[in-house]
């Protein structure tokens, strides 16, 4: 089965073309330090969700979150193998690229995780823990050779107000623009809210709420970002799921973005490859 992410949407709007490579198996997987970084740290919150969700305990013990985090970060490395790269930063008009080593990252990654629990930025008592990287494959309408995957970070209820509220864990390098989760920006939010009430979690009149906790990495500093969905955004995102899934069953032609400033060696793994990356920069 074929399987339709947000982040496959997601791809899509920032550059189309890395389609041909994200769904061709022969590509190897490749990596990079804030890449991992990210999935470190999202480990570490699942580790202390989990524990929360099967022993109620809100505040104690971080280090196990820590190693938690390393371990995966560890496994990032061995994974993408010298297909990772250790690039933090490129270079800017003014600043200098940012080459880390194993120990800084790590440092990072602790620092973070410290961070978030010292400063109790973890979800309060009010809040039940329902689901931790709740994974989901749903039948498809239409599209039977597919389904709608996805997996949601976090799912909690708030007790007071019976709310339920679906939380997406980012780490960014630094304090993410106003504008950086809203709708036109980003089809996750509303991904999700459209599929939730069907993975029968809660109640299917619950009133569901998308929110983002962000660790700015370049503190650390954290931010939590409440993004509603009217019907017609979530509407418009399966409209562009369906445009998306037609366009692949189709075999493209998958269009390159090459303005765009993710069109570049630090944030593109198929710069070396893609006809449309390094090779139109040469000079």
């Amino acid at each position: 089965m074929k399987k339709m992410r947000q982040s496959t949407i997601g791809t899509a709007q920032t550059c189309a073309h890395r389609l041909t490579y994200d769904l061709d198996p022969r590509i190897p997987y490749s990596s990079g330090v804030v890449r991992a970084i990210g999935t470190a740290i999202h480990a570490g919150h699942e580790a202390y969700y989990l524990n929360r969700q099967k022993t109620n305990e809100f505040v104690g013990n971080i280090r196990p979150w820590i190693e938690r985090a390393l371990d995966v970060f560890q496994a990032e490395i061995e994974r993408a193998g010298d297909r990772f790269s250790w690039q933090y930063q490129p270079k800017k008009a003014r600043s200098d690229e940012v080459i880390l080593n194993f120990e800084q990252a790590a440092m990072k990654i602790g620092s973070a995780i410290s961070f978030y629990h010292q400063n109790e930025h973890y979800w309060s008592p009010q809040y039940e823990v329902l689901g931790v990287e709740e994974q989901f494959d749903l039948p498809w309408e239409g599209h039977d050779d597919w389904v709608r995957h996805g997996t949601i970070d976090l799912v909690l209820r708030d007790t007071v107000s019976n709310d339920v509220i679906l939380c997406d864990h980012k780490n960014s390098l630094a304090k993410p623009r106003a504008d950086k989760y809203r709708a036109h920006k980003t089809p996750q939010a509303a991904y999700y809210l459209g599929v939730f009430h069907e993975l029968g979690l809660t109640e299917p009149d619950a009133n569901l709420r998308f929110v983002y906790d962000v660790i700015a990495l370049d503190g650390p500093t954290f931010h939590r970002i409440e993004e509603p969905r009217t019907s017609e955004q979530i509407e418009a995102t399966k409209l562009q799921s369906e445009m998306l899934a037609d366009l692949i069953d189709a075999g493209g032609p998958y269009l390159p973005n090459t303005e765009s400033f993710l069109c570049s060696e630090a944030y593109c793994d198929y710069w070396t490859i893609c006809p449309f990356g390094a090779t139109l920069r040469a000079s």
